[in-house]
């Protein structure tokens, strides 16, 4: 497997900065943080991400990780390398209509530009 591109700093960064913004969500939307994230499941917002992860998605929503920060930054890594995004920042997105706090939307962007940009340099026509 490839080395982590993501520092652990940037991925405690990235998950705080994660967990403010549902936050802010939530506030915005004058309801508890659990009461969001249960109208989310109703809503089937998390139709694309697999089942297994919601329990860790949750846990970082409502900022009480159950996952170590290595497994989050090799998950995110590895989505990132996958997918080109974050299907987290995917659902902030759509939640806040576009709003998202400016501190992760550049954080975010310097993490997928890090991952994709090792990735292109790893790629044997690089």
């Amino acid at each position: 497997m490839n080395r982590c591109q993501i520092t652990l700093e940037d991925a405690k960064k990235y998950q705080d900065l994660i967990s403010d913004q549902f936050r802010k969500i939530a506030r915005s939307e004058v309801m508890s943080r659990e009461d969001l994230w249960q109208e989310l499941i109703r809503d089937n917002k998390f139709h694309m991400i697999p089942q297994e992860w919601l329990p860790r998605i949750k846990s970082i929503f409502i900022g009480k990780p159950i996952i170590t920060i290595e497994f989050f930054r090799d998950q995110v890594t590895k989505q990132l390398k996958t997918h080109h995004y974050c299907f987290m920042i995917g659902v902030l997105y759509e939640l806040a209509e576009g709003n998202l706090i400016p501190e992760l939307t550049q954080h975010s962007l310097k993490i997928t530009a890090d991952v994709l940009n090792q990735e292109a340099q790893s790629e044997p026509n690089a």
